[in-house]
């Protein structure tokens, strides 16, 4: 027997027959016995059954129409029988219940539009035979497009057409010649669209997985009916996604379930943390005693999200990628639709956010708002697990140490027969980061255990969430459902505010605890729009002690105060009162380890340090031995630090993280110009005029390791940190910079600070990264971040000496790194300039070029990745012919796609050879693509040919070819319709090949004018002219003059 495949006809048929096997059986003898044989694709494959097939598509067209009435009826009856199938065969059955309601749509319309007056049974084998072979893989085979969290109903429906007109193309190519004047050919596939339609919502009202998949619009819906069912699930509160629990609780039968001790006890644990609170008491009580914690019921608020299907092109990754994505506010109707298809249970849902996004609290509510009655859910904090174990050991893992080890996975599965099985693997990217090693194919690991468990009988729905960034990392499978949370809007921050100050309005009423203003919230929007932080903002505003914060503040300055107001907190914890400046030096201490914990980790190009790491580094770096005593005791404590137990097979290691990257990057920055100023101090407090040699051992300790170009936050914390600094300071600075970026080279490995990640032994590597942080810290402490080449080496052939630099950087840094360094910078004369991002948008070897003024070198690329790849880009103050020319190109050599005609604003001040050049490209551009270029594109091209006729003459060929393609041209385009442009031998022969009453009136007007007639022969001068309008002019063809 084939498999069961719900998307297609075949296995639909025999999905919605499972429970009913007298009316499957009826259905299958009426279509010749395939059905419950070997399948149709099968039989086709055997030229002697293909009577068989063919009985297979006579059933549905047999003036009888048994088989047609069939099939009505089980569906008419399936919102009865709906709660007589199991649970966990719902989906699957709703699914082929879909897929027969479109095709038997199809049917109904065509048997209509046939009436009964035709006989097809006259037929000979061979014909049989051949309508068997057109038609029986598409009606039987093909998968029929199906509405879910991929797309909805009002979605779908484009799709579900093309598959119907499809479908009919397919019936009237087969066997429609047969049917003589019988046949229609007209609008089939609209009427079996409408007849869907209408059974679908008539299904919709009763079966809830039908609703369901109505509700998820990508847009408004534009039927009254799609618009009450999603309104249905939007209405009421939605406390800790409430709204999800209620849509996924009418597709369940609250009742009847019976309990199991294992499922009961997993389901407990779940629904237990809506009541905990929103941090965990131990850590809340450390960060004021007054503060009332909200319950994570109380303060979750259901972000707002972007959703994708992933594809060959997709950049998961990239936030401007999903930032051209629609946001959307259903996200459980989305996951409700999710759940309810069977893509939930043959691939992983992603689900990707930065970091304090809330995933993690995302995935805890899930778990709890999932009906136990109809789901058994098990969610995986990845970062206790072993990351080389396989997907069911730690989901073992997992439950060991949320049950004590009381719930074995099998047993589960075993209690769990009638319920759907829901895995949450929580933070793939901690997984990544504690295992040191490449997991580069654990989804397709995650899809293979959905697999393996659905053919055991024990189908597994899955739920994965990571750092975005992270999706650079692993490998997406081509139909990934991807859901990417956005951050908070000023709605959600108001409402979180007021779940704040509602859980602490006696503290607020006692002035014990400091209101939260919204303004002061939406002021600092980088910061509260992400949960976690607007957390951290609200435990140090609470304080009434910590002074206000202003919108007005630089990021780095909030950044100061919130990182020094917690490590005041970490320093006043003692069990005795601690005199002031024994408060200050241990806040320093603090600083300091959370300062070299930050450098560890962008020199290890990680995230995350683990505790033996961070030791190593503070004994190297501080020689304080009292550093690292503290150091484990004391890190983990602070509330934007994660401390995760790493589990690498068997050892067991803690990792410090930050909960957000940008603390992190402050601390870099901080530290990194705190010791650059030490230096500078010391280079300038000879009493002489002359500046001492620096002594630069830890600054090349602390940036020879990675080019901060990969954390772009850093480069401006250190720009924001050095417009706080007097002018003079920052002078002394600079000097010492340019200093040590000319002296770099001759420097030799310092002895005190040797064993600082020692491992690094690579000098070449050492002095790339040194010599690119030298040049970034020079660049992000001038004014607008700009600098003049020849002053990088002043005394040694600058500009000889940039070309070195550049060199050493692609010999030494590894290819990220490098990517990183060039693209953060560009190049403007003599002048190179730090940019607010990097360029993606060019091949590295002509940014490169651009960077060493190698003009011949980046033609070449840009002409290549025009001709090649049919892209182009533009550098700010390129030459106009440079700019123009390749883009041209594209559009010649790939698609007119490719242009984008704002280039075209002002040639006031461009060559007239360079305008030429152009010219006749842009009439090449409008011959070649004529069928590919939008009617805009064509439009603005002709006009800038209209607009140059002062440099060339436009090619009459162009523009013929122009108003063929799009007549409506002439009207639009002042001075196109005049004759005079088309008079030229050959061109009226484009002309008389358009269907337009405009360009017919055109034509007659230039024959009229060339005294020719539209039935005159083609002359040999006309065939030579239309010739050499299609070709570049460094070609020729020798014709005798004569009359073809």
């Amino acid at each position: 027997m084939a498999s069961d495949n719900a998307l297609t006809y075949e296995g639909a048929l025999r999905i919605l027959g499972k429970h009913d096997q007298k009316w499957l059986k009826r259905v299958d003898a009426l279509l010749g016995g395939v059905i419950l044989g070997s399948g149709v694709v099968a039989l086709l494959a055997n030229p002697v059954t293909a009577p068989v097939v063919f009985a297979a598509l006579w059933g549905w067209v047999d003036q009888k129409n048994e088989a047609i009435r069939l099939v009505s009826q089980a569906l008419d009856a399936l919102p009865g029988k709906r709660r007589k199938i199991p649970f966990t065969e719902r989906v699957e059955q709703m699914t082929a219940a879909h897929t027969v309601l479109v095709v038997s749509s199809y049917f109904e319309a065509l048997r209509e539009a046939l009436g009964d007056d035709y006989d097809l049974l006259e037929l000979s084998e061979a014909d049989k035979a051949n309508v068997a072979r057109g038609v029986a893989r598409d009606l039987y085979a093909a998968d029929v497009p199906k509405p879910g969290a991929k797309r909805g109903f009002t979605e779908n429906l484009k799709l579900v057409q093309v598959w119907l007109e499809s479908l009919h193309t397919t019936v009237l190519r087969s066997f429609g010649h047969l049917l003589g004047p019988k046949m229609p050919s007209g609008d089939i596939g609209t009427r079996a669209l409408e007849r869907y339609q209408s059974h679908y919502l008539a299904l919709a009202a009763e079966i809830p997985e039908f609703g369901v998949w109505a509700a998820v619009v990508e847009h408004t819906a534009t039927r009254d009916e799609v618009r009450a069912l999603r309104e249905d699930l939007l209405s009421g509160p939605d406390a800790a996604m409430s709204r999800l629990e209620r849509a996924l609780a009418t597709l369940i039968d609250l009742a009847g379930h019976p309990s199991a001790d294992l499922r009961d006890r997993v389901a407990r644990a779940n629904r237990s943390v809506l009541s905990d609170p929103i941090l965990p008491r131990s850590t809340g009580t450390r960060y004021g005693r007054h503060l009332t914690f909200p319950t994570i019921e109380q303060a979750f608020l259901t972000p707002s999200y972007r959703f994708a299907v992933a594809h060959d092109r997709s950049r998961p990754a990239d936030d401007t990628w999903w930032a051209k994505r629609t946001s959307h506010d259903d996200l459980h109707v989305r996951l409700a639709a999710h759940l309810a298809s069977t893509e939930a249970i043959t691939r992983p849902l992603l689900i990707l956010g930065h970091p304090g996004a809330g995933k993690s609290l995302l995935t805890k509510v899930l778990a709890a708002r999932l009906p136990a009655p109809g789901y058994t859910v098990v969610r995986v904090p990845l970062r206790h697990v072993d990351g080389h174990s396989p997907v069911r050991t730690q989901i073992q893992l997992a439950l060991d140490r949320d049950t004590g080890g009381r719930v074995p996975w099998s047993d589960l599965v075993d209690q769990s027969a009638d319920t759907v099985r829901v895995v949450i693997l929580d933070g793939l990217d901690e997984l990544l980061q504690q295992t040191h090693t490449r997991l580069y194919g654990y989804l397709d690991e995650v899809a293979e255990f959905q697999r393996r468990e659905a053919d055991q009988g024990h189908p597994v729905a899955v739920v994965v969430t990571t750092r975005t960034l992270a999706c650079d990392r692993v490998s997406i499978a081509e139909g990934t459902t991807m859901i990417k949370l956005d951050d908070f809007d000023d709605l959600r921050i108001e409402a979180w505010l007021t779940t704040w100050h509602r859980a602490n309005t006696s503290g607020i009423a006692a002035g014990t605890v400091r209101e939260f203003p919204l303004e002061t919230a939406l002021g600092q929007r980088k910061l509260t729009a992400q949960p976690l932080l607007l957390m951290m903002m609200a435990l140090y505003i609470a304080n009434p002690e910590t002074t206000m914060l202003d919108e007005r503040l630089s990021t780095a300055e909030l950044y100061r105060r919130l990182v020094e107001h917690f490590a005041e907190r970490e320093a006043e914890k003692s069990p005795t009162t601690r005199p002031p400046d024994e408060i200050k030096t241990a806040v320093r201490k603090h600083l300091t380890r959370l300062s070299v914990a930050a450098l560890g980790m962008l020199n290890r190009g990680r995230q995350d340090i683990s505790a033996q790491q961070l030791e190593q580094d503070l004994r190297v770096l501080t020689g304080n031995r009292a550093h690292t005593d503290e150091g484990d005791r004391t890190l983990g404590e602070f509330f934007f630090v994660y401390t995760a137990e790493g589990r690498v097979s068997a050892d067991t290691d803690q990792h410090y993280e930050f909960l957000h990257a940008t603390f992190g990057e402050y601390l870099v920055a901080s530290h990194v110009v705190d010791e650059l100023r030490e230096v500078a101090r010391a280079a300038h407090s000879s009493r002489h005029w002359d500046m001492r040699t620096p002594d630069d051992d830890l600054l090349f300790a602390y940036l020879s390791h990675q080019s901060m170009a990969q954390q772009r936050p850093v480069l401006t914390f250190v720009t924001e940190l050095g417009a706080e600094l007097p002018p003079s300071e920052v002078e002394q600075m600079l000097t010492v910079l340019d200093t040590l970026l000319e002296t770099h080279r001759d420097r030799t490995q310092p002895e005190r600070h040797r064993d600082y990640l020692s491992d690094n032994t690579d000098q070449i590597a050492r002095h790339a990264a040194y010599s690119a942080n030298l040049l970034l810290l020079r660049l992000a402490l001038s004014p607008n971040q700009r600098h003049t080449i020849g002053d990088i080496h002043r005394h040694r052939s600058g500009l000889d000496q940039w070309d070195a630099v550049l060199t050493l950087w692609q010999a030494g840094l590894s290819h990220d790194q490098w990517l990183a360094t060039i693209f953060l910078l560009q190049r403007k004369g003599t002048i190179i300039e730090l940019r607010d991002s990097p360029i993606t948008s060019r091949p590295p070897g002509a940014h490169l070029a651009r960077l060493q003024a190698d003009h011949d070198t980046e033609q070449v690329y840009r002409y290549g990745a025009a001709l090649a790849l049919g892209t182009y880009w533009f550098n700010e103050n390129d030459e106009w012919l440079d700019l123009t020319l390749p883009w041209l190109a594209a559009g010649i050599a790939k698609s007119a796609d490719a242009v984008d005609t704002i280039l075209f604003n002002d040639t006031t001040h461009v060559a007239l050879d360079d305008l030429r050049q152009a010219l006749m490209r842009i009439e090449m551009l409008l011959k070649l693509r004529k069928e590919d270029m939008h009617p805009r594109q064509a439009q603005s091209l002709v006009e800038f040919l209209l607009r140059h006729t002062h440099v060339q003459r436009p090619c009459g060929f162009a523009l013929a070819t122009s108003v063929v393609t799009h007549p409506r041209l002439l009207a639009e385009v002042p001075g196109l319709s005049d004759p005079k442009w088309f008079m030229a031998d050959g061109v009226a022969l484009l002309l008389r090949d358009a269907d337009d009453d405009q360009v017919r009136d055109l034509l007659a007007e230039v024959e009229l004018q060339r005294g020719t007639k539209p039935d005159s022969p083609v002359t040999i001068n006309e065939f030579r002219a239309l010739w050499r309008a299609y070709r570049w002019p460094d070609f020729d063809l020798n014709l005798e003059e004569e009359s073809i």
